[in-house]
């Protein structure tokens, strides 16, 4: 599911608070998940899920569709500092997911206002 999610173990480990070693040993099969590790798991993915729809909603809608995505966290951060998963990595799946969904959609870069 970390994977799904364009996850990588780091920020997995952010959202799950556990050290990405943790996450390496549950994929390495060493150890049973937590529990509570996977409720997290289902609320990211039900979120993910959510904005996903949103976005296809959204961009159905207009003629020349563009969703602008990012190529580092640092870049995603600039542009949206309030996001609740600030990961470069997942919304660049998010955006490889609208683009099947969505006809005609255009995916761009963000690109960082020069100063």
């Amino acid at each position: 599911m970390r994977e799904y999610l364009g996850l990588d173990g780091e920020m997995f480990g952010r959202f799950t608070n556990v050290q990405s070693r943790w996450v390496r040993a549950w994929e390495a099969g060493d150890g049973p998940v937590p529990e509570r590790v996977d409720s997290i798991v289902d609320e990211l993915v039900r979120y993910t899920d959510d904005v996903l729809a949103k976005l296809v909603a959204e961009l159905r809608t207009q003629p020349n569709p563009v969703l602008v995505t990012y190529r580092t966290d640092v870049d995603m951060r600039l542009a949206e500092p309030d996001a609740w998963i600030p990961d470069s990595g997942w919304h660049r799946m998010l955006a490889a997911r609208v683009l099947r969904e969505v006809p005609g959609l255009r995916v761009e870069y963000y690109q960082a206002p020069n100063p």
